[in-house]
C-alpha cells in the first residue's frame, strides 16, 4: 500500500474523472497527491477531446482535507510553508481556471482542503449524507483567497462568515438550500447525475462554452498569478502555531473512563 496515495485519472470519451485513492485516510491529501493532482489538469487541458472533468474521492468518502502529518512538517519554516501553500493553491488554481467543465462528485466527508477542492470546481453534485466544513481556522490556517472567493459568491457573505469563521458543518439540505451544491442525490446517485451533465454539455457548443467559462473567470478575478493567492495562506503557516495544532489533532484521543 502507497501511504502517499494517488490520484488516478480515468478517460472515457469526453469525460475524464479524476479519483482521490486514498480511502483509509478518508481521502486526506498527501504533498504528492496535490502535485499530481495539479499535473493531471495540466494535461487535460492540452486535451482537446475532453469536454468534462469530474473529480471524486475512492470509497465511502470525497475527501477529509490535507493530510495533518505534511501540514506538520511544513508549518514554521517560511520556505516549506511557501512550498506546501504552493501546491495546495496549484491545484486549485488549476481546477479552477480550467477552460474545461469541472464537476465535484461529493459524498459523505468534504472538509477542509476537500471542501476547497470541490469550491474551486464550477459543479457541485453531493449525496445526500454529505458534510461541509472547512475547519482550518480551528488549526490557525487562513484559507487562499481562491476559497474565500467562491465560498462567498456561492453562498454568500453570512454562510462564508459561519463556515470560515465559525468553523460551522454543513449538511446536504444546507448546502443546497444556500448553493454551494447545485444538486442533491441519494447515496449511490452520483454517476446518473454525472452522466446526465455529461449528456447536457454535449448538446452545447465547445467554443462557446469555453468563452464563456473564461468571461466568468474574468468577472470572478481569476485569472492572477498563484502568489497573490496565498499570501495570507503562508504567513499563516509561518507563524499561526498550526504545526502544534494539528500534532495535537493527530495525537490518539483517550476516551474519557
Amino acid at each position: 500500500m502507497d501511504h502517499a496515495g494517488e490520484v488516478r485519472c480515468q478517460l472515457d470519451g469526453d469525460v475524464a474523472t479524476l479519483v482521490l485513492a486514498r480511502p483509509w485516510k478518508h481521502n486526506s491529501v498527501t504533498r504528492s497527491m496535490w502535485v499530481q493532482l495539479t499535473d493531471h489538469m495540466h494535461r487535460l487541458e492540452e486535451d482537446s477531446a475532453v469536454r468534462l472533468i469530474v473529480l471524486r474521492g475512492e470509497g465511502s468518502a470525497f475527501s477529509a482535507g490535507a493530510d495533518l502529518a505534511d501540514m506538520v512538517a511544513s508549518a514554521g519554516d517560511p520556505v516549506t510553508a511557501r512550498a506546501f501553500a504552493r501546491r495546495v493553491a496549484s491545484a486549485l488554481h488549476a481546477l479552477a481556471t480550467s477552460s474545461k467543465v469541472t464537476v465535484a462528485a461529493l459524498k459523505h466527508h468534504v472538509r477542509g482542503g476537500g471542501a476547497e477542492l470541490a469550491l474551486a470546481c464550477d459543479l457541485r453534485v453531493a449525496e445526500d449524507d454529505v458534510a461541509f466544513q472547512i475547519p482550518v481556522s480551528r488549526l490557525g490556517v487562513v484559507p487562499d483567497r481562491i476559497t474565500t472567493g467562491r465560498l462567498s459568491r456561492l453562498g454568500g457573505p453570512g454562510v462564508a462568515r459561519r463556515v470560515l469563521l465559525l468553523t460551522h458543518e454543513l449538511d446536504g439540505v444546507e448546502c443546497l438550500r444556500t448553493g454551494l451544491v447545485d444538486e442533491l442525490v441519494p447515496v449511490g446517485g452520483l454517476d446518473v447525475a454525472v452522466d446526465r451533465i455529461a449528456r447536457e454539455l454535449r448538446e452545447n457548443v465547445d467554443s462557446a462554452v469555453r468563452a464563456t467559462k473564461r468571461m466568468l473567470l474574468e468577472e470572478e478575478g481569476l485569472t492572477g498569478d498563484v502568489d497573490e493567492m496565498i499570501a495570507e495562506f503562508v504567513d499563516s503557516l509561518v507563524d499561526g502555531g498550526v504545526a502544534e495544532r494539528a500534532r495535537a489533532a493527530l495525537r490518539p484521543r483517550i476516551p474519557a473512563s
